[in-house]
This record gives C-alpha cells, structure tokens and sequence, in this order.
C-alpha cells in the first residue's frame, strides 16, 4: 500500500471490516496489499542489477506470505508496523543464510541478499547489525523505529511514512533524524543514547 494512493480511502476501510470480522475482508486486503507490495517492489527494481530483481520479486512474496499469517490489523498503522517488520525479517533471515553458507565454506554471490539502500549498508552483516539496532530501538521508542522500517524497508518518502503512521511529516523528520543517531549511536557501542 502506497500511501496517497486512491486506494488508500478503499484499503482504511477493508481494515475496519476486518478488525469487525467481516467475512471476505482479509481476502480482498491481501489481494490489494499484495500489488501494493509489488510496486514497491518495481521501484527497487529500476535500481538493481536483473538478478537482484527477480530477488526482490522473491522478496514480495515472501513478505506477502508473513503478512497473511497475521491475524489481522487494528488499523493503517498497525498495517504498515507489519509490513516493515516482514520485509525486514525476510532480508535478515536471508543475511542470516548467506552468513551461514560462507562460514560453511560455500562461496555466496553479492546478490545473494537485497540489501536495502541505505548509506552504510553494504553486506549481509551489516544488514544484521541495523536488524539489531532497530530491535533495541524499538524496545526504547517503537514510533522511532516504525519510522526506521517504513524508511529502509519499505522505501517510503517521508510524506509517504506520515500518511502510513498517521503523523505529521515533521514528526516523521524529527523521528528519522533521531532514529538514524540512535541507531547510529547503537551500532558503534556508544552508551545511552537518549530519547530526542
């Protein structure tokens, strides 16, 4: 789901009949968050090497697949909190496998794991310690981290991110800095961050 999208009024709506238990709503949902998935997907894609483009394809499916084991979502934001987490799950488990086979003495190919475009991120190891920062980011401010996720999971722009949490987008500027520094702060082994 692509906040702003003329869906977006259609999918609101299908989630309060589904938090009502209305029967059909899951169905129709995932088939609406499934093709919202896969443009997102198409917008990774225009950015990576073809091979890594039928991972991503993989990716969405399988993101697809966390998403419908849910039992449902309260709303928008509860929505987009289990989209990142599936696609953020997804990618670190693959940089788990990769990390495995290597150690394994198996050789793995750069392509084996879509590393998300962030500044930073250039390994599967790499991927596993953000993985751990916005865990224990999460733990001390979910918001934050939830704005980490739709961000570098998801790829959504911050008007995009406010629309999916239904905050302002200076709230969502405020928590991407702030969420950047801490994890930042995480990773580097510095103690204490503080809440911004």
């Amino acid at each position: 789901m692509i906040p702003g999208d003329p869906d977006e009024d259609k999918i609101t709506e299908i989630l309060s009949r589904l938090s009502d238990g209305k029967t059909g709503a899951g169905t129709q949902l995932y088939g609406m968050v499934y093709d919202q998935l896969k443009s997102l997907a198409r917008g990774r894609l225009s950015r990576e090497s073809r091979r890594n483009c039928m991972q991503t394809t993989a990716l969405v499916h399988e993101a697809y697949l966390k998403l419908s084991r849910s039992p449902g979502f309260e709303n928008r934001r509860h929505f987009f909190g289990a989209a990142g987490r599936a696609m953020q799950r997804v990618l670190v488990d693959q940089a788990r496998r990769a990390l495995a086979q290597k150690r394994a003495g198996q050789e793995v190919s750069a392509e084996t794991v879509p590393l998300p475009a962030v500044s930073g991120i250039e390994t599967a190891a790499d991927l596993i310690d953000l993985d751990d920062a916005i865990e224990a980011l999460g733990e001390f401010d979910e918001r934050k981290a939830e704005v980490v996720r739709c961000r570098v999971f998801l790829e959504l722009t911050t008007a995009e991110t406010a629309a999916a949490l239904e905050v302002s987008t200076r709230t969502i500027e405020n928590d991407w800095k702030g969420g950047r520094a801490w994890i930042r702060a995480f990773i580097d082994g510095e103690a204490g961050p503080t809440r911004d």
